[in-house]
């Protein structure tokens, strides 16, 4: 799809506008006939797209919206068919995604919640045996994220309050540190975070040597 090729490529605003043209099509779509189910969950897939663009371009807050409406369609559309696995599936997913634009926005006890809720269902569907083979590592993945979420306020904040963790501690904030400023194109910051954390493990390397 044109609106893809486009974001990938960094053409952000051009494929807002590109996302903006399928999702009103989707909208006449599912408008035409509201009980068919495939419109609605391609209207649900056009407002989740159209958030993926504005949460490029940093837009969070606009980004949040046009989640919501397509969690609202995956909702009802899960609610209505329980034993449907690609609703199911759409549910956990559309949770997540508020989580990480949540995060994104250091929401991080807003995003803990949306993850929260989509290892909920992903535990029940793993339960029931309907998770996807290709879903078998997402719930260690979330656990990773809830653990993660209530350091990264720190992990972002003060650099010298950082260094000041403890020591088990300052390895995994420091890459977290690195991660997210490379993504806000922070290249300075992020370059001081990697820098350490490769300073601390030459160290540890080190002691292991001489041990």
């Amino acid at each position: 799809k044109l609106g893809d090729v486009l974001l990938e490529s960094g053409q952000v605003t051009e494929a807002l506008g590109q996302y903006q043209k399928g999702l009103e099509i989707s909208q006449k779509l599912a408008a035409a006939d509201p009980s068919d189910a495939q419109a609605q969950r391609d209207l649900s897939i056009s407002y989740n797209l159209l958030g993926d663009a504005l949460l490029q371009s940093g837009q969070v807050t606009e980004a949040l919206v046009q989640y919501q409406k397509g969690l609202e369609i995956s909702q009802k559309l899960a609610a209505a068919d329980p034993s449907d696995a690609q609703a199911q599936r759409d549910l956990w997913v559309s949770y997540y995604t508020l989580g990480e634009a949540e995060r994104t926005g250091k929401q991080y006890q807003k995003a803990i919640g949306w993850y929260e809720k989509a290892r909920a269902k992903v535990a029940a569907m793993q339960q029931g045996g309907r998770l996807a083979p290709m879903d078998k590592n997402v719930l260690s993945m979330l656990d990773g994220l809830i653990q993660q979420c209530p350091h990264a306020a720190t992990a972002m904040g003060d650099w010298k309050t950082l260094l000041e963790q403890p020591a088990e501690l300052l390895p995994v904030l420091l890459e977290m540190r690195g991660t997210q400023f490379v993504q806000e194109g922070r290249t300075r910051d992020a370059v001081q975070a990697v820098a350490k954390l490769r300073e601390l493990s030459t160290a540890t390397a080190g002691q292991l040597y001489n041990a």
